[in-house]
């Protein structure tokens, strides 16, 4: 009796065990019951520059819902605004449309940084373990070449910096052997970079010699017209009398073809 009474007296007492720590969770993880959408099939993303002048302010956030609600519980905004506006169905549904994407892009844009502080805090450890796997791993692939074929994705995972590294040790040579014979670097973000700024300048330029070329055409002056030509009355023929010609050859007949003022042809005239 009193072994049982023993054995009943220090189960309990005794608390229960510990679960495995192994088993514990010691990061947080993303909500199983998270359900984040992706884009619809065929989008791409524009740049975000072409929307800076025209995104809501925080003031405007504020009220845009109440505004939707005026309009909906409106029953005469067409006859106190008038029929040149659009109709208060289309104009519900943008009011509607800003506020709930901006609403849901801000909702968005908070669990992004939740998710990139997160994401951060992992992968700080994360690296230190792997750094300490790496040389043991190494080691035991060496010792059973069995091994890199039994665990390929950890070998890939652990030489994935390595060969990233190397990769950019590359493109460094070849850069720097281009720049010495006097080439344009063709590999890397460096190259990239270059193109781009190439192309930049090249735009610019193009976009300045039009200017240019539109300016000079607005202030060049007018050219010179000459008056239209305007052709001159043709002077009548000339006609002489047989009179006018006797005065004029001073003889007392007239001349005619052929025969010389004055001649005879040996023919005295009656």
């Amino acid at each position: 009796m009193t072994t049982s009474h023993t054995a009943t007296k220090k189960s309990a007492t005794t608390p229960a065990a510990e679960p495995n720590t192994a088993t514990k969770a010691i990061y947080k993880i993303p909500p199983a019951t998270m359900n984040i959408p992706s884009p619809p099939a065929g989008f791409v993303p524009t740049n975000g520059d072409d929307y800076r002048g025209v995104m809501p302010r925080k003031s405007e956030l504020l009220v845009l819902e109440d505004v939707v609600t005026e309009l909906e519980n409106s029953k005469d905004f067409t006859a106190i605004f008038g029929r040149t506006l659009p109709s208060v169905a289309i104009i519900i549904g943008l009011f509607n449309g800003g506020a709930q994407w901006s609403s849901t892009r801000a909702k968005a844009s908070a669990f992004d940084a939740y998710c990139r502080a997160q994401e951060g805090l992992v992968w700080i450890d994360l690296r230190n373990l792997m750094a300490k796997i790496k040389p043991v791993f190494e080691q035991a692939v060496s010792s059973d070449s069995s091994l890199a074929g039994e665990f390929p994705a950890l070998g890939r995972l652990l030489g994935a910096q390595s060969a990233i590294a190397q990769r950019g040790a590359a493109t460094r040579k070849a850069n720097k052997a281009a720049e010495a014979k006097g080439e344009p670097v063709v590999r890397g973000k460096a190259a990239k970079a270059k193109t781009k700024a190439a192309e930049k300048a090249a735009l610019a330029a193009q976009n300045a010699a039009k200017a240019a070329s539109a300016a000079n055409v607005a202030t060049a002056p007018p050219e010179a017209t000459s008056p239209p030509v305007v052709a001159s009355a043709s002077a009548p023929p000339v006609t002489t009398s047989v009179a006018a010609q006797v005065a004029t050859n001073g003889a007392g007949t007239a001349a005619t073809p052929g025969t010389a003022s004055g001649a005879t042809n040996g023919v005295a005239h009656s």
